[in-house]
């Protein structure tokens, strides 16, 4: 904790970044020792979807990425002011190339080499963004799995810039991953190195340093059950979809892929499942926001055995209630360390869950795209399920101004809650309780959860305690926040203070709170396909002077048309059911 928030200090992050350049000063003076590859011979496939559409904006001059559209007029996009870091990051990191690619086109092809040797003219490596760790291990990734079509036909001057450039990419990650970039940058530029060395004639002791990074940053980076460090549900989406084509890259040269990849493609696998919400799509949890359901079809896809899907993942911090038509997931873990914390939520205890292919209650999410002011807003514990204590997060967050591209790290974080599953005839109960309080208030957060047999009921239970009982707590307000997805019809009851929920489905649910009065209020939901929209949000507020404990109650009483029970679903493709609106 001391050292994180030391950290934080002007001094504390220029003896980082010094730490950094000490660390990497070895490899830089070794690097140019090593032969890199002369050329390319197999090329890894990109699963990620391509879109001839965005080929067309291409070569008509539109570069249109995080939202933001750039017309070149005729320029090179690289040398125009970009309109945001998000935006320059997709530029540079080449990742649009597999559009270009199936454009079929004399013109297409012309074009990405037009492109790159524009890039390698105006970005070369000064230190600024392009070469940023996980751009310029994108931008690696990209040129050799599209290398076939950037070099049938080219000519010589073209295939030795090209290779020139692998070269020069190749001995900045290298430098990179042995103490150049900071700690939670390394993985990325470790597949990269990995697929480089897989794709070409490098020599042995290339490819055993390679192993060796990539190695090293699969035991950093990925728990025991499969999760990411940073506890993103979307972070094990991205590193499948650059891991997944190492394999294959195996396989194509008849070597067996080493046995820690194979087990950690088989835990994460199974742990996205666990994750996934009736409509197929991922947890709204730590940095996760809209994901188009092809991404998660195309990983699984890769799976090679399904079996019995996972309800506890408790390294990673989840746990999943599924019963009849309903599922449910749960944030039962502590905030990832600091270096991997910059996206990651104050979500203590925070839950969703779904009705069949339906969203009902979901947090709201991360945006994709937009001000790092809504980002930070979306990281807080009030946009979340969960009780919300003196309207404050339940993990303190860096105070600091950031970069806009990146956010506050988290400091003095509690410890990951106590958690209790039990099953019986009943059904299926979660008890847990975290200290985020405990510092600044001398309160703990107590959340029961359970769900009946037939997934129709879900109770639940939030209590605040006295961290030592021998000094209570003052009076403190709280909240409790239930976030509705925005298919959702919420209508207040009149007389007995309950809400109806009604779905797309034609399923009707009813909220109901003990000796409260609940009370509908505005809420932003992110993680639609079109941006971020207006939703409701239940709120049931106390004072912890008056009430220590509120039980509530979700209770189905219609069922919904054309559901799917939540084990089924859990084995289908994310694609399958319908589409939340």
């Amino acid at each position: 904790m001391a050292g994180s928030r030391w950290r934080t200090t002007a001094m504390g992050r220029a003896w980082v970044r010094t730490g950094a350049a000490l660390r990497a000063l070895p490899a830089a003076l070794s690097v140019s020792a090593l032969r890199m590859p002369k050329r390319l011979i197999i090329a890894p496939p990109d699963p990620r979807t391509h879109d001839p559409t965005v080929a067309e904006d291409i070569l008509a001059g539109f570069f249109v990425f995080a939202g933001k559209v750039v017309h070149a007029q005729g320029q090179s996009p690289f040398e125009m002011a970009p309109p945001s870091a998000q935006w320059e990051n997709l530029l540079n990191g080449f990742g649009w190339l597999r559009h270009l690619r199936v454009a079929e086109s004399p013109m297409a092809r012309t074009q990405a080499r037009t492109l790159i040797t524009d890039f390698l003219r105006i970005r070369r490596n000064n230190g600024d963004a392009a070469w940023a760790a996980p751009v310029a291990a994108r931008r690696l990734l990209s040129w050799i799995s599209a290398s076939p079509y950037l070099l049938e036909g080219a000519d010589l001057a073209f295939y030795r810039r090209f290779m020139r450039a692998i070269a020069q990419h190749a001995r900045h990650l290298i430098v990179g991953v042995r103490g150049g970039f900071p700690v939670e940058e390394r993985f990325l530029p470790a597949i990269a190195l990995c697929a480089l060395v897989l794709s070409s004639d490098a020599r042995p002791r290339l490819l055993r340093l390679a192993n060796r990074a990539l190695t090293a940053e699969i035991r950093r980076c990925i728990l025991e059950d499969g999760g990411h460090i940073s506890r993103s549900p979307r972070a094990v989406v991205d590193f499948l979809l650059d891991l997944l084509p190492l394999r294959h890259l195996f396989l194509a040269k008849n070597e067996t892929p080493p046995e820690l990849l194979q087990r950690t493609l088989g835990r994460s696998l199974a742990l996205l499942r666990l994750l996934r919400l009736g409509d197929g799509t991922l947890g709204l949890f730590h940095g996760t926001g809209y994901m188009p359901a092809d991404s998660l079809a195309i990983v699984f896809r890769y799976e090679q055995a399904a079996g019995e899907p996972l309800l506890s993942a408790p390294a990673s911090g989840y746990e999943r209630l599924a019963a009849g038509t309903t599922a449910l997931l749960m944030d039962v873990g502590g905030p990832p360390p600091f270096d991997f914390s910059r996206a990651a939520h104050a979500s203590a205890l925070a839950f969703e869950f779904s009705d069949g292919p339906w969203r009902v209650v979901v947090n709201c999410g991360a945006p994709l795209t937009g001000s790092s002011a809504a980002r930070e807003a979306a990281r807080h514990t009030a946009a979340h399920s969960s009780l919300v204590l003196a309207d404050t997060s339940s993990c303190q967050f860096e105070t600091r101004n950031v970069r806009t591209e990146l956010g506050a790290a988290i400091v003095d974080a509690p410890g990951a809650p106590k958690v209790l599953r039990e099953e019986s005839e009943a059904g299926t109960r979660l008890t847990a309780m975290h200290q985020g309080y405990a510092r600044r208030f001398g309160l703990l957060h107590e959340r029961g959860i359970a769900l009946s047999p037939d997934g129709s009921t879900v109770h639940g239970l939030d209590a605040v305690l006295d961290a030592d009982p021998k000094r209570p707590a003052g009076a403190l307000p709280f909240a409790l926040r239930f976030h509705l997805h925005p298919g959702v019809h919420a209508t207040p009851e009149p007389g007995d203070g309950a809400v109806r929920l009604d779905l797309p489905s034609g399923a009707c649910w009813r909220f109901e709170v003990a000796g409260q009065h609940p009370v509908l209020e505005e809420s932003i939901f992110y993680a639609a396909a079109d941006g971020a929209g207006r939703t409701l949000q239940i709120v049931v507020e106390a004072q912890s002077s008056v009430t220590r404990e509120i039980a509530w109650r979700f209770t189905r009483i219609r069922e919904g048309h054309g559901h799917k029970s939540a084990a089924a679903n859990a084995h289908d493709m994310p694609a399958s059911g319908p589409r939340q609106p």
